[in-house]
């Protein structure tokens, strides 16, 4: 965890730009559900045990104060009530200068800019900005649902609700029952036609849309804001990832000494997963060869099986298919005995034949040699020696 916050907050040193007494925002995303550290250090890496800094939202939510020792976990007052009990700092590393939060449990109304403010340092005051975003995976080809909803469940039919992605580009408008192709115009020219709303729901607060077929050119951090509603500041963030997952393939590639060299791969895969060659107990082999692309669409793991057994590939990716496996294959692996038998068996084949072939070369210098000095044929002398015998009776 501490090393996890120390990357945390030598990102946020690094990237963030100066600007009066803020620095530039730093995005934290994280999946639904799960809990979000929001990184904050003065520039000075001061010690902050006896130091005031506080966190606030939309610039006048309480979210967390810390003061000389007192804070809202021991007896401070004035938390929002949508942060008590959700809230933690790291006590132990105040002296490193380290002022940052975990928020337990995200929902998608914690999503928004966040200021960790220093209003006592000397020679002056700093304040950063977190960008606190909830992850939202979908496969391609998917019809998607962005929820939104205002904090307190506003009816929304003569309100103002829009939808941005990248802070930049118009997605949805919503403006007093007029929107885009219903009297608005300015929507960009990517989302026309593949972005509708649920009017029947207004009522209720919900200013959800739904974005067909969606692609992969559709990832980004899209907002839902609503400019004219209080509490102010209500602008919330979901960062949409389309993703594909397609099965991993197992093949064998050539034989080794000691073993056999195996193959997992999978190709049009996103975002970038990771992959294992698991045996039939499900123990992961150790690879030989990881390779990635550098578009994080192709996976490649080449590993050594020395024993006779099932294997599969385990393709393991965040958030859309989790883990997805190739078909179990029988790998057969020759034993070094049974290679040194083959072998064994090859080489006195060889020598057999060579005997052989020296036999019959020996033979037929012998008769060859006998028909050039004139030398009678055995076969010959016995015939003859039969027919004087019969001559003789």
């Amino acid at each position: 965890m501490e090393l996890l916050l120390r990357v945390s907050l030598c990102f946020l040193t690094f990237t963030g730009k100066l600007l009066g007494d803020e620095i530039g925002v730093i995005t934290v995303a994280v999946p639904k559900g799960s809990d979000a550290i929001l990184p904050c250090s003065p520039t000075s890496k001061e010690d902050l045990s006896s130091q005031l800094f506080k966190w606030r939202k939309y610039y006048q939510n309480e979210v967390f104060l810390y003061n000389a020792g007192y804070h809202y976990n021991n007896g401070l007052k004035g938390q929002d009530s949508q942060f008590k009990g959700r809230v933690s700092f790291f006590q132990d590393l105040l002296s490193s200068g380290n002022a940052s939060i975990v928020i337990q449990n995200v929902m998608l109304k914690d999503t928004g800019i966040y200021r960790c403010e220093f209003p006592k340092l000397q020679p002056r005051s700093e304040t950063f900005q977190i960008k606190l975003v909830v992850k939202q995976f979908e496969r391609e080809g998917s019809n998607v649902i962005l929820p939104c909803s205002p904090i307190g469940k506003d009816d929304l039919r003569h309100h103002v609700f829009d939808w941005n992605r990248n802070d930049s580009e118009e997605v949805f408008l919503y403006d007093n029952g007029s929107y885009y192709h219903n009297g608005k115009s300015g929507q960009n020219e990517y989302f026309e036609n593949r972005v509708t709303f649920f009017q029947d729901q207004l009522q209720v607060g919900n200013a959800s849309i739904q974005i067909n077929n969606t692609q992969q050119n559709d990832i980004g951090i899209y907002s839902c804001e609503f400019p004219h509603l209080k509490p102010q500041g209500q602008k919330f963030y979901i960062q949409l990832v389309v993703g594909t997952c397609p099965k991993p393939s197992f093949s064998i590639r050539k034989k080794l000494d000691g073993g056999m060299l195996v193959q997992c791969e999978a190709h049009g895969v996103y975002p970038e997963p990771t992959m294992e060659l698991h045996n039939s107990a499900d123990v992961p082999i150790d690879p030989v060869n990881i390779t990635n692309s550098l578009n994080g669409k192709y996976i490649n793991l080449q590993a050594v099986v020395t024993k006779e057994d099932e294997y599969h590939c385990v393709m393991k990716q965040e958030g859309i298919c989790h883990q997805i496996y190739s078909t179990k294959t029988l790998v057969i692996v020759a034993s070094g005995d049974d290679s040194g038998f083959f072998n064994g068996l090859s080489v006195g084949a060889g020598g057999v034949i060579f005997v052989v072939f020296l036999f019959a070369l020996f033979y037929f210098l012998y008769w060859h040699k006998r028909k050039l000095s004139g030398m009678p044929d055995d076969r010959t002398n016995t015939r003859s020696e039969e027919e004087t015998l019969t001559r003789l009776n």
